[in-house]
């Protein structure tokens, strides 16, 4: 019911375009159609899907066409610029959240947008901003995983991603979010973990004004040092060849981890150099003896001839 009401509001808003004799206008003045809009697209309880937001970006398309040099010699129009302009910001924030599938209550409503900026200061605004952009960071995280090795479907992540973390602190919160302090939470750490070191490192040489160099030299060499540390043992013959195989993944990581950001930051490539000699012993140490242990099985499981 509510696309189809959404559309036969759109036609009244289409039909009263400014570009239209004003006569001839189904909403002849140019203030009551940014009100009339306004009011539909901050209506409480609109859950903003696609189809829904698709119709509020006609409804947009149809208000006045800004003109700055009258904003300052007609105080009612710049009112009306600066509504034109918030309304266009809260599109643009549920536009960012649909691309990247984000629950609708982390986005809200648009209603929910408007009143996140009505406070005295943009604390609320700054919180709903970083929500938004911690969910933005997970999912990401996410689709990197489910890639793999496919280094042209990574790169237009991480390129869709950028481009969208800045549209939505540039364009949508006024360069108010603490970016480098949200990935460095979110996305650093996350990649690290789940072994997406190529992509990481594309991004934080792409966009290095965005991560702080120690923090991520400091996440590396944490990540490097607690993967290189020893798993107890388990005492069972089969969760110890679990145990086995997850230490050799997990060495065979700190390897291409070091691989990988060494070049980077000379002073992790220092310290890799001392730990490095250990990791290529212990790597193969556990390779040979693994091979030693199955072979020696294999001979003890034969039949006797």
């Amino acid at each position: 019911e509510l696309v189809p009401s959404l559309e036969m509001c759109r036609a009244f808003a289409d039909a009263s375009k400014t570009a239209i004799p004003k006569s001839d206008r189904i909403i002849p003045d140019e203030g009551d159609l940014v009100h009339f809009v306004t009011n539909i697209a901050y209506t409480p309880g609109i859950s903003c899907s696609r189809p829904v937001l698709d119709i509020l970006w006609a409804l947009y398309e149809c208000l006045p066409v800004r003109v700055k040099s009258r904003e300052s010699s007609d105080e009612r129009w710049a009112l009306l610029s600066a509504i034109i302009d918030a309304f266009y910001r809260h599109l643009l924030v549920v536009e960012i959240g649909l691309r990247w599938c984000l629950d609708s209550r982390i986005v809200g409503t648009l209603r929910n947008l408007r009143q996140s900026a009505e406070g005295p200061d943009n604390r609320n605004a700054v919180a709903l901003g970083c929500n938004i952009l911690a969910a933005m960071c997970d999912v990401f995280c996410s689709r990197l995983k489910s890639f793999g090795s496919n280094e042209q479907e990574e790169q237009e992540a991480i390129l869709d991603f950028l481009s969208d973390v800045q549209e939505l602190n540039e364009l949508c919160f006024d360069s108010t979010l603490p970016i480098e302090a949200e990935l460095e939470r979110h996305v650093v750490r996350n990649l690290l973990y789940q072994y997406s070191f190529r992509p990481l490192r594309t991004l934080v040489t792409t966009k290095s004004d965005w991560f702080n160099s120690k923090s991520v030299e400091s996440a590396v060499s944490e990540f490097v040092l607690e993967t290189m540390a020893s798993p107890d043992s388990t005492g069972s013959s089969s969760q110890d060849e679990e145990s086995d195989s997850t230490r050799r993944k997990k060495l065979r990581a700190a390897i291409e981890c070091q691989d990988i950001f060494g070049p980077i930051f000379p002073d992790l490539q220092r310290e890799f150099d001392r730990s490095r000699r250990y990791l290529d012993v212990a790597h193969f140490v556990h390779d040979v003896l693994t091979c030693k242990l199955q072979a020696e099985g294999n001979q003890s499981t034969s039949p006797i001839a």
